[in-house]
């Protein structure tokens, strides 16, 4: 498999957990309906070693936290699978909570130079 690099570019620590948090959410719902395996957004996005990364590049530690509580969730699904969907769907609420604290960034004064 050859190795594919997708870079993003966002222009503070903010703007990029308000992206990884939409992300987040997107993994979620793929999970919640049974279009992806939670190993694979485990894979994606809910590991410690992502948490670490992301910390180390200035993400808020709230985010970090968030991270790492969905690396909890395949212990719900091995241990009491009948409460999975409702772990799952509470992550998704904190990303969502996440995302209603932070703040928007104007596209229109932050990337006057992609115009």
């Amino acid at each position: 498999m050859k190795n594919f690099l997708l870079v993003i570019e966002l222009f503070d620590a903010e703007e990029a957990a308000r992206f990884l948090s939409a992300t987040s959410i997107g993994l979620l719902t793929m999970v919640i309906n049974g279009l992806m395996s939670l190993d694979e957004a485990e894979r994606l996005m809910f590991t410690p070693r992502t948490s670490k990364i992301l910390k180390g590049k200035g993400i808020s530690q709230e985010f970090c936290n968030l991270v790492m509580n969905c690396c909890e969730l395949e212990d719900v699904l091995d241990l009491i699978p009948l409460k999975f969907e409702d772990s799952v769907r509470e992550r998704m609420f904190e990303f969502l909570e996440f995302l209603k604290k932070t703040k928007a960034q104007d596209p229109s004064l932050e990337h006057l130079d992609l115009r």
